[in-house]
Parts: structure tokens; C-alpha cells; sequence
């Protein structure tokens, strides 16, 4: 985002607090927000699992398209968010399952089983920074999740390829947009 000339605010670990979320979104009034974090159908939630925004604060988020990765944040987060003026939101209706290697777990980018998830769902977010529509991000992470459960379907000779794709198809249902489709940043 920043080689396209984008401020970035990255509110990672201690820093990802309401109070610091709310102080950026006043000040800065985004086109896009990107939030990873724990979620549910009403919220997601960031450092400690403090709530960074839930559906009775869903208007913080208007005139934004946000995308997710946050277990069950679509269901009903996404929806209010644009009852409450956002753009779009694109993320998950049910959990994000993905795999890992606990051997890798102080070096997420090093970890194989994980990658997979990375690489599709990271599309979305790469996309519409390029300037892609809400609509075509969500088409190509949607291919990618299929290419990556094609990969991993084209041998069972790794016995962690079955539960890999179990969660890549899983994700890739899972994942939705509500709002203007053909929204771009």
C-alpha cells in the first residue's frame, strides 16, 4: 500500500486498542481498513480481545471499505456496518480455519501449512489496493483458495494435505461481501 502511495497505520500487537483504532479513524477518515484479529458474528476484537468495533459501534467504519479476517465477523458485523454507511465489508461468516506448524509459531512467514491461507486471503486485501472492485478481489481470492485446494489435492503423499484443504474450502465459503460490489479504494 505505501509503494501506491497510501498512508499506512499499522496497530499491531499492544497497540491494537479501541481507543488507538477510534483516534486513527477520526483523524484520518480511511478508504480502507484492513483488521486481523478474533472475532464473532457481532465484532473483532484486537489486543487482550478488547472489542475494536462491534455492531452498536459499526458507524465508526462508514464511507470505509473494510475486509477482515476475523472468525464470523460477516455474519452480522458486515451487514450493520452498512446499515451504519460503510461501503463494503468483505470478510467471514463462520471461522477462519487454517493450519500451522508449531514448530514454526515464532515464524509465521516461514510456516508452510499456513502459507495457502495467507496467499488467498491476503488476495483480497492486495487486490483493492491495486485498485481492483470489492467484486473482482473477492474473485480472485476465490481462485486462489481454488488453486491452492487444486495443489493440494494433487497428492495425499503429505498426510496434512486433507486437513488443508478441508480449510481452504471452508474459508473460501465462508468468505462474503456485503455493500457495493463494484466499490474501489
Amino acid at each position: 500500500a505505501e509503494e501506491k502511495g497510501f498512508s499506512v497505520m499499522d496497530l499491531e500487537g499492544s497497540k491494537a486498542t479501541c481507543e488507538k483504532v477510534d483516534s486513527y479513524l477520526a483523524r484520518n477518515h480511511p478508504s480502507l481498513v484492513l483488521l486481523n484479529g478474533h472475532g464473532s458474528p457481532s465484532l473483532i476484537a484486537g489486543h487482550k480481545n478488547e472489542p475494536l468495533v462491534d455492531v452498536r459501534s459499526a458507524g465508526k467504519l462508514k464511507e470505509t471499505i473494510v475486509y477482515t479476517i476475523s472468525c464470523s465477523a460477516a455474519k452480522e458485523l458486515g451487514p450493520e456496518c452498512i446499515r451504519k454507511g460503510g461501503i463494503a465489508f468483505i470478510g467471514y461468516e463462520e471461522d477462519f480455519g487454517f493450519t500451522v506448524d508449531l514448530t514454526r509459531d515464532a515464524n509465521p512467514a516461514k510456516d508452510h501449512l499456513s502459507e495457502p491461507f495467507m496467499h488467498a486471503s491476503n488476495m483480497v486485501s492486495e487486490q483493492l489496493v491495486k485498485g481492483s472492485t470489492v467484486r473482482d478481489a473477492c474473485l480472485k481470492s476465490q481462485a486462489v483458495f481454488k488453486e491452492e485446494i487444486r495443489k493440494h489435492a494433487v497428492s495425499d503423499a503429505q498426510p496434512e494435505n486433507k486437513e488443508i484443504r478441508f480449510w481452504l474450502f471452508w474459508d473460501m465459503i465462508y468468505q462474503k461481501s456485503h455493500g457495493e460490489k463494484t466499490a474501489t479504494i
